[in-house]
């Protein structure tokens, strides 16, 4: 969506930007826009009408670790917006683990990766690189303990719920841990994209309400604090629109 456009462009470095969702309110349409703007073919060299040449964009590399959704759910996503993650990983461009077995069941998850693979029901980063992703996943897992391993990457999304059962009751010690991580990570985040439902109830032209604000850490880069509305269609379009339009 034309309005998301600056906030989707690819982070400064060792930025950490939050994206917050409720029940009924998914943050998933979020992280496909995000992965269809930073795996999008990287603009070439052009030339502006002052005969200026622009630098061609880099390409970016990313590594999705997803605990709630699998390979093919992402891949279809992408698919609908024209982007093709099988090519892409091929390429050495894309990873793809899975939170829950890749992180915290190796041993059992490596054969079954392995058979699947095999099957081509998902792809892999390039052998070669192997030792290099588990660094990152390593670095990833560092980070969100608050350690140092953010170096490792050029910047994380990290996506978490934020139903309010979870953040304000705080009735037992699981809702007590999660309430602690989720702002910790907002006060250490640049920028924090939150989605929630109509105050004033359901609409059918309307999904939900994304606030885009600054987080506890501005590091020199200001964050312009918006709030839009959005709809969400069954094919998986995404409209985003301001108040009254």
């Amino acid at each position: 969506p034309p309005l998301l456009e600056p906030y989707l462009a690819l982070p400064p470095e060792t930025a950490l930007l939050v994206l917050t969702g409720v029940l009924g309110a998914s943050t998933n349409w979020l992280v496909l826009r995000y992965l269809h703007a930073l795996l999008k073919p990287p603009r070439q060299t052009t030339t502006t009408s002052t005969d200026q040449e622009q630098p061609p964009e880099e390409e970016t590399r990313l590594l999705l670790v997803s605990f709630l959704r699998d390979y093919p759910f992402w891949r279809d996503g992408c698919s609908r917006l024209g982007l093709d993650l099988e090519a892409l990983a091929n390429k050495g461009r894309f990873g793809f683990v899975d939170g829950l077995g890749g992180l915290f069941a190796a041993a059992e998850t490596t054969t079954t990766t392995q058979q699947q693979q095999r099957k081509g029901r998902w792809p892999s980063m390039r052998r070669a690189e192997a030792g290099e992703v588990g660094r990152v996943v390593g670095g990833v897992a560092d980070a969100l303990r608050g350690g140092g391993g953010r170096v490792k990457v050029h910047a994380m999304i990290v996506t978490l719920a934020a139903d309010e059962p979870l953040i304000t009751a705080q009735n037992t010690a699981l809702e007590k841990g999660h309430a602690a991580f989720v702002l910790s990570l907002a006060h250490e985040a640049q920028m924090v994209a939150s989605l929630r439902l109509l105050d004033t109830g359901t609409a059918k032209d309307v999904s939900g309400v994304l606030r885009i604000t600054g987080g506890g850490d501005d590091s020199g880069h200001a964050v312009e604090e918006k709030e839009y509305l959005y709809h969400v269609g069954g094919d998986g379009g995404v409209r985003v629109f301001e108040r009254g339009q």
